[in-house]
């Protein structure tokens, strides 16, 4: 029998040594900078399942009705955690963004794993070794860094592969080599430089703002159209900026009583392992930081009673924008979303 070695990401130290023949995951696997590497290889790559475009929107579908469940019995649980009493509304601001992405992307990786070790006679697959809490996100924006590269994902599928198909096929481990990169670049330097200047000139006209302004973040809009549209609201233009969100520790018992209060056994296997994902990777900003979080927010500079809240990006990326936000809408203020990007 010809061994096959399943390989789910592009990081190498996961492919075999020997001379096995490979089947990658997606193409995702394959860098065109190492393509003189993979062009020596015995491989096959799996299709991917949502290039059929009719079965993305069925799943999708059927993904929403499942966010939505996911996100009642979240509420209801966070809420006997810290001791609150908040509405679905209110979480759906502050964690339905996260819930969203990952509950796609879980289902994504899950349904190829599903896929290729029904299609193919796998034998066996290397992962990398990891702490645990190493793949827990501080907030959203952390997630959005994780979620995009290689090491997150290797995990992720490593982590489904134990949970779900340990029986299937043969697990190695292995460890997973020290990468450094202290580059920064000039951009990026010259953008903290003006956001500094902005922070500035902020602080200046802070005295004038009142309580009741209406608030801008992550507009999109020009600046000088943020600008002038605040002087004709009749307040005085100020530029506010995202607030980091305070780092908390992975606490082990806080995600054993979550993960025992959302599993389930049901007869969708996707959901039974979607609670069990969800209670390890939600991000510390809604479980072990949200005491932390709620009091900075507390402590904000911000306007009290916004006539209204306007963003394009802070309602999905800042968690901190999140948590005073769903305050805010708690006491009525309107929150106004822009479209940006294709992600409606």
């Amino acid at each position: 029998m010809v061994k096959l070695c399943l390989v789910t990401t592009s990081m190498e130290c996961t492919w075999p040594e020997r001379k096995d023949p490979i089947v990658f995951l997606g193409s995702w696997c394959l860098r065109y900078s190492r393509k003189t590497i993979t062009s020596s290889l015995d491989y096959k790559v799996v299709p991917y399942h949502w290039d059929d475009r009719s079965k993305l929107f069925e799943d999708y579908k059927i993904l929403d009705k499942l966010y939505e469940k996911l996100l009642s019995e979240l509420s209801t649980v966070l809420n006997k955690v810290h001791g609150k009493n908040q509405s679905k509304r209110y979480w759906r601001i502050l964690l339905g963004p996260w819930l969203g992405y990952f509950l796609q992307g879980l289902f994504d990786r899950w349904f190829m794993l599903t896929r290729v070790l029904a299609d193919y006679e796998i034998t066996h697959c290397t992962t990398v070794s990891r702490s645990v809490g190493e793949l827990v996100p501080t907030d959203m924006k952390n997630f959005v860094e994780f979620f995009i590269g290689d090491d997150w994902n290797e995990g992720v599928y490593a982590e489904l592969l134990e949970i779900g198909f340990h029986d299937k096929i043969e697990i190695f481990k292995v460890d997973r080599p020290v990468q450094v990169n202290n580059q920064r670049s000039l951009k990026a330097w010259v953008k903290e430089k003006l956001r500094s200047a902005l922070r500035l000139a902020s602080k200046f006209v802070e005295p004038l703002s009142k309580d009741d302004d209406a608030f801008f973040m992550s507009s999109y809009l020009p600046k000088k159209v943020t600008f002038f549209l605040q002087l004709k609201l009749g307040q005085m233009p100020r530029h506010y900026e995202d607030v980091p969100t305070p780092s908390s520790k992975v606490s082990p018992s806080m995600r054993e009583e979550l993960e025992t209060n959302l599993s389930r056994t049901s007869s969708d296997e996707f959901e039974t392992i979607a609670s069990t994902m969800i209670a390890r990777h939600l991000p510390t900003s809604y479980l072990e930081g949200y005491q932390k979080l709620t009091g900075l927010v507390r402590n904000l500079s911000w306007p009290k009673n916004p006539s209204f809240i306007f963003s394009s990006v802070a309602y999905c990326q800042s968690d901190t924008f999140k948590a005073w936000a769903a305050e805010k809408t708690s006491c009525g203020v309107p929150l106004i979303i822009g479209q940006h990007g294709g992600n409606f």
